[in-house]
C-alpha cells in the first residue's frame, strides 16, 4: 500500500509550532502547581522551618525595621495569599508587639479583612514613629569617629544612615558625610584623594589608621627603651678611688704684733683742738689758735690782704679781729 503524500510545509511549521505551546504550558503548569488541600498550618509548619524570628517590641526602631526586613524576606519564597503573610508574620509577635496587634485587630471591625500593605504601615506608625526617625536622622548628621577606630565608626555609621536616606542617595554624598564625621587628621589624608566609590574609601581609612597606629606603637617603644637605658646608667655603681690626705704640719696662729713687730710710742701729742680744714672751705680755722682766721682773698693764715702773694679781689682782705 503506497504511503500518504506529505504534507505541505505550511502545515508542518504550524503544527511544531502548536506544539510547541502545549509543552510551555505544562512546563509552567509544573511549576506553579501547589499540592492539593494545603492548610494553614501546612504553611506555618513550613514557614517556621525558615526560622522566621520573633520581635517583642523595643526602644530602638531599628529592631523593628530589621525584624520587618527579614519576615518580608522569608516570605518571599511561600506563594501566599494576602491575608496569610498577615497571620504567619502576626505569629512571630511576642510581648509588647503582640499586645499592640491584638489591640489593633480589636479595633477593626473585620480584623480578617487587614491585607499585608495595611498591616506593614501600621506597623511602621506604631513602631518605628516619624519622631523617633527624626531624631535618629539628626543623630546620623552630628555623628563623630572620636575615641572609636574606623571599622566602629563605619558600622555607626551605616546604622545612622537608614534614617536619613536622602543624605547619602548617591556615591558622593555618601562619602562626605563618611569624611566629615572622621577625626581631623585621618579626614586630612584622605581628603586630597579622589575615590572611585564608598569601599575603596572606608579601606583607604582602615589602612591608614592601621600605619598610624603602628607608628605611635612603634615611637612608644622606643621611648620606653630609651628611659629604661637612662635608668640603668643612673642606677649602676660607681667605683670611687679613695686617696688618704697627706699630713700637713699644724696650723700656727700668730698675733698682729708678730707679724709686724712692736708698735713704736707716738712722741707727738695729739691736739685736742686741732681741726682739718676741707680744701675747698677756707672760712673753717685750721691752727691750734682758734682767734686766727685764714685770708678769704689767698686763705693763708694771719695775711692780710694788702700783703697777700695771691691776686687780690675787689674787697680788701682785713685781719680778723682778735678777741
Amino acid at each position: 500500500m503506497p504511503l500518504p503524500p506529505p504534507p505541505p510545509l505550511g502545515d508542518l511549521a504550524q503544527i511544531i509550532h502548536n506544539q510547541t505551546l502545549i509543552l510551555e504550558t505544562l512546563a509552567n503548569a509544573l511549576v506553579n502547581r501547589q499540592p492539593r488541600g494545603q492548610t494553614m498550618n501546612d504553611k506555618l509548619t513550613a514557614f517556621l522551618r525558615t526560622k522566621p524570628p520573633t520581635f517583642a517590641g523595643s526602644s530602638n526602631p531599628l529592631d523593628a525595621d530589621d525584624w520587618l526586613r527579614v519576615i518580608q524576606r522569608k516570605l518571599e519564597p511561600f506563594e501566599c495569599q494576602d491575608r496569610d503573610k498577615v497571620l504567619l508574620a502576626a505569629h512571630q509577635l511576642t510581648g509588647s508587639a503582640l499586645a499592640w496587634w491584638e489591640n489593633y485587630c480589636a479595633a477593626t471591625k473585620d480584623a480578617s479583612t487587614i491585607t499585608w500593605n495595611e498591616f506593614v504601615k501600621e506597623f511602621c506608625r506604631y513602631h518605628i514613629p516619624s519622631a523617633t526617625m527624626k531624631r535618629k536622622a539628626d543623630e546620623f548628621r552630628a555623628l563623630q569617629q572620636g575615641s572609636m577606630s574606623v571599622e566602629e565608626y563605619t558600622h555607626q555609621f551605616m546604622e545612622l544612615a537608614r534614617y536619613a536616606p536622602e543624605e547619602v542617595d548617591d556615591n558622593e554624598k555618601k562619602q562626605d558625610m563618611f569624611k566629615k564625621g572622621l577625626n581631623p587628621e585621618l579626614r586630612t589624608l584622605l581628603t586630597p584623594q579622589i575615590y572611585p566609590d564608598f569601599n575603596t574609601l572606608m579601606n583607604k581609612a582602615i589602612l591608614i589608621e592601621k600605619a598610624k597606629d603602628d607608628e605611635r606603637k612603634d615611637n612608644k617603644r622606643k621611648f620606653l627603651e630609651s628611659k629604661s637605658r637612662q635608668q640603668d646608667h643612673f642606677q649602676r655603681p660607681r667605683s670611687f678611688s679613695y686617696n688618704a690626705p697627706r699630713s700637713q704640719a699644724p696650723m700656727q696662729y700668730r698675733t698682729q704684733s708678730q707679724v709686724t713687730g712692736p708698735r713704736a710710742p707716738n712722741t707727738q701729742p695729739r691736739s685736742q683742738n686741732t681741726m682739718r680744714a676741707p680744701q675747698s672751705n677756707a672760712s673753717q680755722v685750721t691752727t691750734n689758735n682758734s682767734n686766727v682766721r685764714a685770708c678769704f682773698n689767698c686763705h693763708e693764715m694771719g695775711i692780710s690782704s694788702p700783703t697777700a702773694p695771691m691776686p687780690r679781689t675787689s674787697q680788701l682782705c682785713q685781719p680778723s679781729p682778735t678777741r
